[in-house]
C-alpha cells in the first residue's frame, strides 16, 4: 500500500484524548489526529520521532493525521484504517498462501444483522471464506533478542464478539480466518495478551479449538509503502 506523499517527521509532545497528538514540527506545536482507539502502550512518550501527513482537504478540522511512531530504532503503524488496505491488496496479489485460490473478494460482509466482517471470499469449489483483520502494535519487551508480537493492547469487547460470530459462522458452514496484521518490523513471533484481557483471550482459544485459521504477518515498511512480508508463527 502505496503511503501519502505529504509524510513528515516530528517530535511527539502529547497524545491525548485518544484521537489528539501534539507534535513538534519546525520549531512549533501541531495537532494531528491520531487514528488509533487502544492504549498505544510505548508509542506515546514524549520525545519520540514520528511520521504525519498532510490532508488538502478542506472539510477536516484537522489537517494532519499521525501515522508512525519510531520504538526500538523501528517505525512502528499506529494507523487503523491501514490494516484492512494492506490486506486487500495482499489478497489481490495472492500473497497469502492458504487464500490463494479464491477468485473473489467481497469487502464488508453482512454476516447477520449487527454482524459485519472485513471481507469474504468465494472460489470455485472452495467454501465460502470469512476473514476479520486486526491491527497489531504492541511490543512491551524491547530489551529481548526476539520481539513478541501482541493482541490486543486494551479490553476490546468489540475484538471478543468477533471470534465468537467466527465461531458461530463456521457453524454455517464458512471457513474462517483471523489475520492479526503486525505493523513493525522488529518481532518474529505474536502471543494473545492474557494479562490486558482475559476475556478476548478465552474467546481466542475457543475459536481456534473450533476450527477458526489464524495469520499473523509482519509488515515492512518505509517512506513510500507499507505490506505484508511474511507471516510469524503464534506461540
Amino acid at each position: 500500500m502505496k503511503l501519502p506523499n505529504t509524510l513528515r517527521s516530528g517530535k511527539l509532545i502529547r497524545r491525548y484524548k485518544r484521537f489528539f497528538a501534539d507534535i513538534e514540527y519546525e520549531n512549533n506545536s501541531i495537532t494531528a489526529h491520531c487514528p488509533n482507539p487502544g492504549s498505544m502502550t510505548g508509542l506515546c512518550t514524549p520525545g519520540q520521532d514520528v511520521l504525519f501527513s498532510l490532508s488538502d482537504n478542506k472539510k477536516r478540522k484537522l489537517p494532519y493525521t499521525l501515522e508512525f511512531v519510531k520504538s526500538n530504532s523501528h517505525w512502528v503503524g499506529v494507523n487503523t484504517q491501514y490494516p484492512n488496505k494492506i490486506v486487500a491488496e495482499a489478497l489481490q496479489n495472492k500473497i497469502i498462501p492458504r487464500l490463494q485460490k479464491y477468485s473473489s473478494i467481497q469487502n464488508e460482509f453482512k454476516f447477520r444483522e449487527g454482524v459485519r466482517f472485513d471481507f469474504l471470499l468465494k472460489g470455485e469449489d472452495l467454501k465460502p471464506c470469512i476473514i476479520e483483520v486486526k491491527n497489531v502494535q504492541l511490543r512491551r519487551d524491547l530489551t529481548s533478542k526476539v520481539g513478541v508480537a501482541e493482541f490486543p493492547d486494551s479490553v476490546t469487547e468489540r475484538g471478543s464478539k468477533h471470534l465468537k460470530n467466527l465461531v458461530s459462522a463456521i457453524s454455517d458452514g464458512y471457513d474462517c480466518v483471523m489475520l492479526y496484521v503486525v505493523q513493525r518490523m522488529d518481532c518474529q513471533s505474536f502471543s494473545i495478551a492474557n494479562d490486558v484481557d482475559t476475556e478476548y483471550a478465552k474467546n481466542f482459544d475457543i475459536a481456534k479449538k473450533n476450527g477458526v485459521k489464524i495469520e499473523v504477518w509482519a509488515c515492512d515498511i518505509s517512506y513510500k509503502e507499507i505490506k505484508l512480508s511474511h507471516s510469524i508463527k503464534v506461540i
